[in-house]
């Protein structure tokens, strides 16, 4: 039992930093894409909050069936985290940037033993890192290195 506690903390903390950002900055309620191939208590947690999620689990050689520029948020708690290949984290960064609209904000947990910088490395230039703690970071999309592409 204390197990499986231990490990709703851990999967929950990300998604309390993001609401409380959210709240913060006046992001109540929205569209958001929820990377994921499974289903995580943390996407009922977010529609109960007043956002309207949509589960998805994305791949690597595929195009995403999303519609350019429809949302304004997106998480993935462990999609990104996981990927090796260079190629693929590109691949990844250019359809999250198409399907998010300009100035949107994502949720990306990346691991324990990841910093700042490297973080910011990981995902530039399409997305800055505006608030994190620990393996969660949010980024926004920068609309201006978007717009040079």
């Amino acid at each position: 039992m204390y197990s499986n506690e231990l490990k709703t903390y851990f999967m929950d903390t990300p998604i309390t930093l993001f609401t409380k950002f959210l709240n913060r900055v006046g992001e109540t309620s929205g569209q958001l894409l929820y990377l994921s191939c499974g289903d995580e208590p943390a996407m009922k947690e977010l529609a109960e909050k007043g956002y309207d999620v949509e589960a998805f689990c994305p791949t690597v050689t595929d195009a995403w069936p999303q519609k350019d520029d429809t949302y304004h948020l997106a998480v993935d708690t462990s999609f990104f985290k996981n990927l090796t290949d260079p190629e693929e984290r590109a691949y990844w960064r250019r359809e999250l940037t198409r399907v998010l609209r300009e100035d949107s904000l994502a949720l990306v947990v990346l691991g324990d033993m990841i910093d700042l910088d490297d973080a910011e490395a990981l995902l530039a230039p399409e997305f800055k890192v505006v608030n994190y703690d620990g393996p969660a970071f949010i980024f926004k999309k920068d609309a201006i290195t978007v717009s040079q592409e």
